[in-house]
C-alpha cells in the first residue's frame, strides 16, 4: 500500500472528508489485510493451477 501511497491518512482525509483519524487508521489496517490474504490466495491457486498444468501436459 506504501508503494501506491494508498497509506497517506491526510490524503484519505482531505478525499474522503473524514476527520476521524482513528476510522482512518482503522480502514488502512483493514485494507492491508485483505490485500495480504488476497495474496496468498492468489499464490495458492496460481500454484495449483501450474502444477495441474504440468500434470495434464506430461
Amino acid at each position: 500500500m506504501k508503494k501506491n501511497n494508498c497509506d497517506n491518512s491526510e490524503k484519505i482525509n482531505k478525499d474522503f472528508s473524514i476527520n476521524n483519524k482513528r476510522i482512518i487508521r482503522y480502514n488502512i489496517r483493514k485494507g492491508k489485510e485483505k490485500v495480504l490474504i488476497n495474496k496468498g490466495f492468489r499464490e495458492i491457486y496460481f500454484g495449483i493451477e501450474e502444477r495441474l498444468n504440468n500434470k495434464v501436459y506430461k
